[in-house]
């Protein structure tokens, strides 16, 4: 399936199918505790041949893996941060390539939404991705997984506590533009607002500064 994908040939929306179903078969894996090493040397040439817009769509595929188990029917879904931890975690640090050619705007856009579908594991995610991270253009603070379903206020509990505070903090810092020219995402001044009430020190970071005068302009 996976050679499939990088031999070309297939319609773009196929191409897209067999990615995801590439990717999950390993996350999958991972989360039942199944071998999934005959399908790393595919999967992982797949991921470094493909263009950047499918190897888009396959990191997209790990917030979807995450939401998908953790909206499992059943009387006990499992929590977010047990998925992380059996699986998100191992597929960002074993299959995932991680030459710096694989980094890039709509890379980091499919994954800057991880940490705050992983739960209390955000920290964690976040340093599980930040080689990943660089500037992307966002119109509102839905992309990085923030916002309500209302489209107007942040989500409840979306960061709780100093540590996840400052690890959104890093998250913001390092996929918002440093340039004049970049867009200001809608609700960054409310996300940073939660930030400073979890972490009240991060308002002398220089990280904070920054987004706050873009917020500003």
């Amino acid at each position: 399936m996976a050679r499939r994908v990088v031999n070309g040939g297939l319609e773009m929306d196929i191409r897209q199918s067999l990615v995801e179903r590439v990717c999950f078969a390993i996350l999958d894996d991972m989360w039942n505790g199944q071998p999934y090493t005959d399908l790393l040397p595919d999967a992982q040439q797949m991921l470094r041949s493909v263009p950047d817009e499918l190897r888009a769509y396959a990191a997209l595929s790990v917030k979807r893996f995450v939401d998908d188990v953790a909206r499992s029917s059943g009387d006990s879904p499992p929590a977010r941060e047990e998925i992380f931890d059996c699986a998100i975690e191992s597929f960002l640090r074993d299959v995932w390539p991680q030459e710096r050619a694989a980094v890039t705007p709509a890379v980091s856009k499919a994954f800057a939404s991880v940490p705050a579908a992983s739960g209390r594991r955000f920290p964690r995610a976040v340093s599980s991705l930040r080689r990943f991270l660089v500037p992307f253009e966002a119109s509102s603070m839905h992309d990085w997984g923030f916002q309500a379903t209302d489209g107007d206020h942040l989500r409840d509990g979306i960061v709780v506590g100093v540590e996840e505070a400052a690890a959104a903090l890093e998250l913001l810092d390092l996929t918002i533009s440093k340039g004049a020219e970049g867009r200001v995402p809608r609700g960054l001044d409310a996300a940073l607002a939660v930030l400073a009430s979890e972490n009240p020190a991060l308002r002398r970071d220089s990280r904070f500064a920054r987004l706050a005068a873009l917020v500003r302009a």
